[in-house]
């Protein structure tokens, strides 16, 4: 078993690294998946809900450090 990191475990520049590797992170799937949410594209709720659930990532407590749990939108 390990022990999870907290934002305490890290300097206020190695969170804003992190921060910014997973802010571009999450805007390539957020990108990846544009395509699939045009509006002739009638896109699965799932889909929608996987998208809003990566634009609220930085609003998680504890994040970078920490992110909530997202399935990843496979399609």
């Amino acid at each position: 078993m390990t022990d999870m990191s907290t934002l305490s475990d890290y300097t206020e520049e190695e969170l804003e690294v992190m921060r910014a590797n997973f802010r571009e992170l999450r805007n390539a799937e957020l990108a990846r998946t544009d395509h699939m949410v045009l509006p002739d594209r009638n896109p699965p709720q799932a889909l929608l809900d996987y998208r809003q659930a990566l634009r609220d990532v930085t609003a998680h407590e504890g994040w970078p450090v920490e992110w909530p749990n997202i399935e990843r939108w496979v399609g």
